[in-house]
Parts: structure tokens; C-alpha cells; sequence
């Protein structure tokens, strides 16, 4: 059964629309995404061949060299070795998504946005080429206003940081690339040798764990390259109702991320009693970070912004700054984050290498700071 869509997200009806405007659209899909008695090449080439309203499909396509049609999910056409060449987007689409942004907690959302890359742009030191903005977005919002400004600001294309949106749910994410002709649109549960077994806060993988743990849809390489991160919930993150695991799983979220620059959180009231009071408990201010701004025109949700501080949060730690490591260790550098202050001379530093915190002392950060 399909799953439900709030205000914010444009669902499985959009993408079935959608194929309508997509018939004839070449496709490739890996064998792996079908029954394990697919005797089938290892991918799978074909073309779309009209909408399916059958149960969870949502296309009917024709592979080569198979006599008869078969029907296609939006999670096996949002796998990351699935490929398609998707037509610009859908008209009536479009225009749904303008209608829907005339409501006042469309726009607040679009505003908030707007003000994060306007201040991103305001760096002059700061150059987005080959930089990546991280977000969550149901129904292409934020994508909007990130555009918008940088063709505002005359930011030349050969300049534009690569905007990167994800998504939990397949259908919402396919209705972006389909309907709405958006490029970079990701299903969290895209990489199906993306292990569920080391999840923490939950066995479907979500934009936290793609952020934290090894995979194939945003490799480290290009963590490495997101400068800003837009947590844009529509209800709050993993473990919420449990603030001491969820600001912890947090932490470990933003430390994976070295060149941050800017992040936004934001959570809805609904759920969660004197959210005033609690939010830093659920999520906590990142170090090497200040609060830039806080946003409660929507009535129902809180969204905090931080953006990057002066003080010490990168470092690049020699091997041998470890006693116990081995020679081929000792020649190698690692990344490291500041979590915290801890005392007056040491901090707790973050590695991401073996996703251990250790304590450095304040000199030790100045000499390896990066």
C-alpha cells in the first residue's frame, strides 16, 4: 500500500501522473532490484511504456529481449544504479508547486532558505564551486529558493554548489525527478548494500545515516564538499523522544561533515512538549558553531540556523600523535573534529576513522589545525 504524503511532499500520485509525460523514457535497472530468478543481464535496459496504478507500481515498462511488460516500484527506479533519461518537468507539476507555495508555511519555509545561502554568499572569501548544499525536501522548496538566489546574486553556473535534496520515501523522491524535472533527488534507501545492521535509530536508513555512515549515494569524498545542511523535518530527527541518544546521534552526524559551514535544524512543536525549552536538549548546539537564527513565524515548528565560528574545529592528526599505532599507521594523517570543551587545557575530538572520541590537549589543537 502506498504510503501517505503531507502538505509538504509531492507523493506516488505525482510520479504516476508523471509517467504519462515519461512514456518512451529509456531506462536501466540492475538485476538485483527484481525477483533473485531474474535471468536477466546484470542490467536491465528498456523503456516506459505507460503509468501503473497497480498496488505500490507505478510504471509499466519493456526490458530488450523480454516478450512480455513488467511492472516497476519507485524504489527499484530510485535505486542508485538505476538510470533513466527523464524528460524536464511536468507542467501540471510545476504548477501545483507554485499554487501550493502561496500558503504561508510554504513561504516561511522558502524564506528560511533564501536567508541561509544569501548568508552563505555573503563569505566573499568563500568559493562554491564543486561545494555541495545537503537538504531535505518534500516537494522541490528549498531547491527553489537556492536557486533563485544564485541567479539573483549572478552567480555564474560553472560556480553553482551542486544541491544535493533526499528523501525517505521513494515515491516522494521519484516525484521530484519525474514531475518535477529535478536533477540530484535521492531515496535515503537507494543503495541496497547500504547495511541496516549498524543503524542506529532505526533499520531504514535515513538521511542521518547516509550523513554518518559509508555508502554509495554520498560517498566520503563528497562529505568532504558540503558546506551547508538543511535538516528541514517534518517532524524531528531519529530518536527524538529520547534527547540524550538523539543529540548524541546528532553529534556523530555533524562531526562527519569537516567544511560545514552553515546548518539548520528544524522541528515541529506537535510531539514535543515546551519545545522552547527543549530543543537544545534534543538537538545540541554544535560546537565550533553560533547561533545565527532562530525561526518561529510558522507557529507549528522551530528552526534554529548555526553558522561556522573562529574557533578550532578541524584538525589533521599525524599517526604517530597515537602512541600504540603501527608504523604504516604512524605515516598517515587522519581527520579530526572538535566535539567540546572538556576542562580548561583538553577537548574531546572526534575521528572519523574509527569513529572514536579522544582527548587532546588545547596545544595539540593548535599545532594540527587545519
Amino acid at each position: 500500500m502506498a504510503s501517505k504524503t503531507n502538505d509538504f511532499q509531492f507523493g506516488i500520485e505525482w510520479v504516476r501522473r508523471a509517467m504519462s509525460h515519461q512514456k518512451g523514457v529509456e531506462i536501466e535497472i540492475p538485476k538485483h532490484a527484481f525477483n533473485k530468478k531474474w535471468e536477466g543481464p546484470d542490467i536491465c535496459k528498456g523503456h516506459i511504456l505507460s503509468p501503473s496504478k497497480d498496488g505500490k507500481f507505478v510504471a509499466i515498462a519493456k526490458f530488450e529481449g523480454e516478450d512480455y511488460n513488467t511492472y516497476l516500484t519507485s524504489s527499484s527506479l530510485m535505486l542508485c544504479d538505476s538510470k533513466a533519461k527523464w524528460r524536464d518537468g511536468f507542467f501540471t507539476a510545476k504548477l501545483e508547486q507554485k499554487r501550493r507555495m502561496l500558503d504561508s508555511k510554504h513561504k516561511n519555509a522558502y524564506q528560511r532558505s533564501v536567508d541561509m545561502i544569501e548568508e552563505l554568499l555573503r563569505d566573499k572569501d568563500f568559493d562554491l564551486t564543486g561545494k555541495n548544499i545537503v537538504t531535505l525536501d518534500g516537494m522541490g522548496t528549498n531547491k527553489l529558493a537556492y536557486e533563485k538566489v544564485l541567479s539573483d546574486f549572478d552567480v555564474p553556473s560553472t560556480m553553482h554548489p551542486r544541491i544535493i535534496t533526499f528523501e525517505l520515501d521513494s515515491d516522494v523522491a521519484l516525484a521530484q525527478r519525474s514531475a518535477l524535472g529535478s536533477k540530484d533527488v535521492f531515496s535515503t534507501n537507494s543503495d541496497p548494500f547500504f547495511s541496516s545492521k549498524s543503524l542506529f535509530g532505526g533499520r531504514i536508513p535515513k538521511i542521518e545515516h547516509i550523513l554518518s555512515l559509508k555508502n554509495r549515494v554520498l560517498t566520503d569524498e563528497m562529505k568532504q564538499e558540503v558546506v551547508m545542511l538543511n535538516l528541514d523535518y517534518c517532524g524531528g530527527p531519529p530518536l527524538n523522544h529520547s534527547p540524550q541518544k538523539c543529540s548524541y546521534f546528532m553529534e556523530t552526524v555533524i562531526d562527519n561533515l569537516p567544511n560545514l559551514r552553515i546548518v539548520a535544524f528544524t522541528i515541529a512543536r506537535r510531539g514535543h512538549k515546551n519545545l522552547d525549552s527543549t530543543f537544545d536538549d534534543i538537538v545540541k548546539p554544535p560546537y565550533g558553531f553560533y547561533l545565527w537564527k532562530t525561526y518561529i513565524d510558522n507557529v507549528k515548528v522551530i528552526c534554529k540556523v548555526y553558522k561556522r565560528n573562529n574557533d578550532v574545529r578541524n584538525l589533521v592528526i599525524p599517526g604517530y600523535w597515537w602512541k600504540s599505532s603501527s608504523k604504516s599507521l604512524k605515516k598517515k594523517t587522519f581527520s579530526g573534529i572538535v566535539r567540546r570543551r572538556n576542562g580548561k587545557l583538553t577537548y574531546d575530538v572526534y575521528v572519523p576513522y574509527d569513529k572514536t572520541t579522544y582527548s587532546m590537549r588545547k596545544d595539540a589543537l593548535q599545532k594540527y589545525r587545519f
